[in-house]
C-alpha cells in the first residue's frame, strides 16, 4: 500500500432541497461528518457549495481517497460526480483542515457548472486546477477572518 500523497478535485450537482435553513442544516451535517471521518483517515480538504453545485478538493493517501470517492459517488445528496483530477502531489494545500468550508458561494454557480461540462482530458485537468486554486484562495481569505471555522485534520 502506497503512502504517497495524492490530491483529488471533483464537482457534482447538488440534490439538496428545501429552504435556506434546511439546506444550511444539511451542509452542517456534511461538514461534521466529513471532519470526523477525514481526521480519522488523515484526509484534508475543502468544500465549496454554490447553491446548485458542490466543488471539493481532498488530499491524502491514494487508497484512502479511492475509498472515500466510492462512498461519495453513492451519496444521495448529489449526482453527476465529475472527477477533475486525481494525481500525486508533494505537499498538502489544506494542511490542518479536515474539511475547510468556504461558505455558500451562489455567485460561483456558472464557474462550477462549467467544470461539469468540460469533457476533454486537458480541459478537465485545467478545471481541476482552477477549483484547487479557487478553494485555496477562498480558504486562505477566510482564515484571517474566521479562525473558528478551522478544524484540525488530526484528532488531538
Amino acid at each position: 500500500m502506497s503512502d504517497k500523497l495524492y490530491r483529488v478535485a471533483y464537482v457534482s450537482r447538488s440534490l439538496l432541497e428545501g429552504d435556506d435553513g434546511t439546506i444550511s442544516d444539511a451542509i452542517q451535517n456534511i461538514l461534521e461528518s466529513a471532519r470526523k471521518n477525514n481526521a480519522l483517515a488523515d484526509i484534508t480538504g475543502a468544500l465549496l457549495f454554490s447553491g446548485d453545485y458542490f466543488g471539493q478538493v481532498l488530499e491524502g493517501e491514494e487508497t484512502a481517497l479511492d475509498e472515500l470517492l466510492k462512498k461519495l459517488e453513492q451519496d444521495p445528496r448529489h449526482s453527476e460526480v465529475s472527477v477533475l483530477c486525481f494525481e500525486p502531489v508533494e505537499q498538502r494545500i489544506f494542511n490542518g483542515w479536515a474539511m475547510a468550508w468556504t461558505g455558500p458561494l451562489k455567485g460561483k454557480q456558472s464557474e462550477v457548472q462549467g467544470m461539469l461540462r468540460s469533457k476533454d482530458e486537458i480541459g478537465v485537468r485545467e478545471q481541476g486546477l482552477s477549483l484547487i486554486n479557487m478553494l485555496d484562495y477562498l480558504v486562505n481569505q477566510q482564515q484571517g477572518r474566521e479562525n473558528s471555522v478551522r478544524q484540525p485534520a488530526q484528532a488531538s
